[in-house]
């Protein structure tokens, strides 16, 4: 008698089985129609006995009792007419998946919790735990816990769904002004086994007062968001740890939830309708994606085939309406334009793409033959020329930074060399653009000329970059305020002519983000490194106003603003954005 496990070694997850096999034979012929007994400790057996067939086969399986996350090697014994095989098994423990994110939107007494549970690997559902003083402890293997119970350090369950049973809940009857700490877990039943570590957040709680955030928005995932209003009521960004998020102004709610999940935006998102019709994110991805979301309904409308790498920069649109003659001979609609952040610092792609549809159009450096660094910024189409303008990296200053492409072919129509110029181009009053680069200088380029307006460029210092974008002040023509690496924040005026601009102002301010400016209630605002938000006047650069965002202990990023609501949107490097009332109390 022999005995075999195919396969050797499985799961230990309460389901997957082995094929448990004894071989009866007298003088090497097999044997059939014998009742052959199999036993083990440690494992579960689908039969105590099998019968032998013609080839002297007799079959069980063997599976994990209940799931576990250890390894054992139990051993099953196949005996008949006083003979017996012993074969052992490797139940190898499993791991359970972790859910991907965690996110919050905390008000006054009533949280919203939202997760993203895993794609893929052992999950039966998330467990959600709550707790006041600090984040919650991971629950123990092999007790089923459900919604209401309690653990040992004060965490309380406020949620556990199945999977494919939902992906939120409201836990309300909080302390208005508290802060709660979230974690959630995975959990498979057999076993009653969860996840290792959990997705945790703490959901600072907003109060009551007039000067209190109205909510905040909190990921697992650490990072800076880049939110912009959605022209719909909302307030949209690419989500730390995946996806596109669009929430309400008025509380945080999401509006539909996360497309994209399994990718993060890169670049930020441009607000657009498509040929005329309809409200659209299109937004580049960590996987070299190009994406249409429909904002009313969240769904995925296209999305590209895979350009690059990644994308690193926004997309632009070329409108076939506002287009002349010769690009509507070409396009049968709107155009997307879009360029790659690959790995390698010269074989860089720019792209055209149908905006209906996200198929490819054209291409610039297709076979790769001019060196190409990452596309970075806004590109900018020029309607006069069917042209646009891109920006990228120069690979350490040896290759060109600054390219004008057709839009109709996609070729090239010129390049210039300046240095890495990673800031978005800035629209200028006068139809000309304004280029910064990561070595300290500002440059007006006309874009329909090819030349730079100014004898020189403005010089903010060595390797000084402005970060994020230049704003001209449209009601004080040539006014433009930026900010730069050093921490400044600046305010120059052009001369209308060629000489380069004078300086206004210039205002000390540790890790400045890119300005938010209204020029009509004549202030900017712009985070800071010390974890809060300053309002500056824009007649004298004065620090009128600071409000510190949560304990400001976490860098401020760029606000974005809802004229509507009349508050900011504020992102923090901890993952969080906030709602803030403006002008600051």
């Amino acid at each position: 008698m022999s005995l075999t496990a195919s396969p050797a070694s499985i799961p230990a997850d309460g389901a997957t089985t082995t094929t448990m096999t004894a071989t009866v034979t007298d003088g090497g012929s097999p044997l059939s129609g014998i009742t052959v007994s199999f036993s083990t400790s440690g494992a579960t057996l689908s039969a105590a006995s099998a019968v032998s067939n013609a080839s002297g086969q007799a079959t069980v399986t063997l599976r994990a009792t209940t799931a576990s996350k250890s390894t054992t090697t139990p051993s099953v014994t196949a005996s008949y007419g006083g003979q017996s095989a012993l074969r052992s098994v490797t139940l190898t423990g499993i791991t359970i998946a972790e859910p991907t994110e965690l996110n919050t939107v905390s008000g006054s007494g009533t949280n919203l919790v939202y997760w993203t549970p895993p794609s893929a690997g052992y999950s039966n559902g998330v467990l959600v735990l709550r707790r006041s003083g600090g984040t919650p402890q991971v629950p123990s293997d092999g007790t089923a816990l459900n919604v209401g119970d309690s653990l040992a350090d004060g965490s309380r369950v406020v949620a556990k769904l199945a999977a494919g049973g939902g992906t939120s809940v409201t836990d309300s009857g909080l302390t208005a002004g508290a802060t709660y700490y979230d974690r959630a877990f995975s959990y498979f039943t057999s076993g009653s086994l969860y996840s290792a570590a959990g997705a945790s957040v703490d959901a600072p709680g907003t109060g009551t007062g007039a000067n209190q955030p109205r909510w905040v928005y909190t990921s697992s995932t650490a990072g800076m968001a880049d939110p912009t209003v959605d022209g719909m009521g909302g307030v949209l960004w690419g989500g730390m740890g995946g996806g596109v998020v669009d929430t309400t102004t008025t509380d945080g709610t999401r509006v539909w939830t996360p497309p994209l999940n399994t990718k993060t935006v890169t670049g930020g998102a441009v607000l657009t309708d498509i040929n005329g019709a309809g409200w659209y994110a299109i937004v580049g991805t960590s996987s070299g994606t190009v994406a249409a979301i429909d904002l009313n309904s969240g769904a995925v409308t296209w999305e590209s085939p895979v350009l690059g790498t990644t994308i690193g920069s926004r997309v632009t649109v070329q409108y076939r309406s506002a287009s002349d003659a010769t690009f509507q001979a070409q396009f049968t609609g709107d155009l997307v334009i879009v360029g790659t952040k690959n790995s390698s610092a010269t074989n860089n792609k720019v792209y055209g793409l149908d905006a209906a549809t996200g198929t490819v159009q054209w291409t610039f450096n297709n076979s790769g033959a001019t060196a190409v660094d990452v596309v970075t910024g806004w590109p900018q189409v020029v309607y006069e020329t069917n042209r646009v303008i891109v920006t990228t990296k120069s690979n350490g200053g040896t290759q060109a930074s600054l390219w004008a492409l057709s839009t109709i072919t996609g070729s090239l129509v010129q390049s210039w060399s300046y240095g890495d110029i990673t800031m978005g181009l800035g629209g200028a009053s006068n139809g000309t653009l304004y280029v910064g680069t990561t070595s300290g200088k500002l440059y007006e380029f006309d874009q329909t000329s090819l030349a730079m307006a100014w004898t020189g460029p403005y010089d903010t210092g060595t390797n000084n970059g402005i970060v994020g974008w230049v704003w001209e002040d449209w009601d004080q023509r040539g006014r433009l305020y930026f900010s730069t690496s050093d921490g400044h924040v600046w305010a120059l005026q052009t001369s209308g002519g060629s000489a380069p601009p004078s300086l206004v102002w210039k205002t000390t301010l540790a890790g400045a983000s890119a300005p938010l400016v209204l020029e009509s209630n004549g202030v900017l605002y712009v985070g800071g490194s010390d974890g809060k938000i300053h309002e500056l006047r824009l007649s004298d650069g004065v620090d009128q106003k600071q409000s510190t965002v949560g304990g400001g202990t976490s860098a401020v990023g760029s606000p974005t603003w809802d004229s509507t609501s009349g508050w900011l949107y504020a992102p923090t490097a901890n993952g969080k954005i906030w709602a803030i009332p403006a002008p600051l109390p």
